[in-house]
């Protein structure tokens, strides 16, 4: 089997940060095709993306007219490309020199292999990302489902992987077998969905070192607010998963997972049903139950009583690696 990849990139008004990407992915020498898809963007995103080019035609420019969501334009992209593997880039995000080759060895039709994300603020210089990668990627662990979901879920005193935040590499021939595809009634968590239905049909996640992708997160995105349409689809994609047979210990991880999006679900629509001053709302969301109650009631004190001083300057830090570090600590 030919080990080439196409490289996915949905973008939406991206046109200060597409160039960047683009660039970086057709740098890459297992990259034999790099999709951008323009979803209904009102900006220069395509003209920006085609400034990239390179000249070798590996470049495909697709636009919709429709936003369709990530989910949608990454579809588009499945649907155009010829390669054995693919993986996605987000817009804002970009790949260090020689990402794929690094993680290509670890990756086969049954196996998504997904390298550890180096988390940058915005501006931070390249040669900082670079310092967290491994020259000599591992692997680090090989998750079933009931563990990537777990991955996904918080303990207790403890900061969540948010494993549904990687970009593996999958198999092409995988993912037609099982007509799996990613979910366009989801705008959030849809790299979950797509994850976690490849392992319930036998793959697994094979977790590799630092290789090179560089995930650019601004100062708001981690407190980033999902809206209340955003989680109920989620908790929908979580019902419909439990109303088939699971083994018990994927069971028992997506209910977990299903109780946190509840809870997520419920503080939103109480924060929205107070904007609106429909208090009764605000109680019936607040008092669903003696799990949300307790989130909500966490949740409000820390945005009260949080820190006083300024947070420092964001460092770049690995996504898997941190959480590691601290749970040895």
């Amino acid at each position: 089997m030919t080990m080439d990849v196409a490289v996915i990139i949905a973008a939406r008004n991206a046109a200060p940060t597409i160039e960047k990407a683009v660039a970086s992915a057709l740098a890459q020498e297992p990259a034999r095709e790099v999709h951008v898809v323009d979803d209904a963007s009102t900006d220069e995103t395509l003209a920006a993306a085609r400034r990239a080019d390179d000249g070798t035609g590996r470049l495909r420019l697709h636009r919709l007219d429709v936003n369709r969501g990530p989910s949608g334009a990454r579809n588009l992209a499945l649907a155009q490309s010829a390669c054995a593997y693919v993986c996605v880039l987000d817009a804002d995000d970009y790949l260090l020199p020689g990402r794929l080759e690094r993680l290509l060895p670890f990756a086969a039709e049954g196996v998504l292999a997904a390298d550890d994300l180096i988390i940058v603020p915005p501006g931070a210089p390249a040669t900082a990302a670079a310092r967290l990668a491994e020259s000599q990627a591992r692997v680090l662990e090989t998750l079933d489902l009931a563990g990537f979901v777990r991955g996904n879920v918080a303990e207790p005193g403890q900061e969540r992987r948010e494993l549904g935040y990687l970009k593996p590499l999958m198999s092409r021939a995988f993912l037609d077998k099982h007509g799996l595809r990613y979910r366009e009634d989801m705008r959030l968590g849809e790299d979950f969905a797509l994850y976690a239905g490849a392992l319930e049909k036998g793959a697994r996640l094979r977790l590799v070192s630092a290789c090179g992708y560089v995930a650019v997160v601004h100062p708001t995105s981690l407190s980033h607010v999902h809206g209340a349409e955003d989680l109920a689809a989620v908790l929908r994609y979580d019902d419909e998963v439990l109303s088939a047979p699971l083994d018990p210990g994927a069971k028992a991880a997506f209910e977990r997972h299903r109780r946190q999006t509840l809870r997520n679900l419920s503080h939103r629509r109480a924060l929205d049903a107070r904007r609106r001053g429909d208090w009764a709302h605000v109680a019936r969301e607040v008092f669903r139950s003696a799990d949300v109650f307790a989130y909500v009631l966490r949740e409000t004190l820390r945005a009260k009583l949080g820190p006083a001083r300024p947070p420092a300057p964001a460092q770049p830090r690995l996504l898997i690696g941190t959480v590691e570090a601290a749970a040895k600590g």
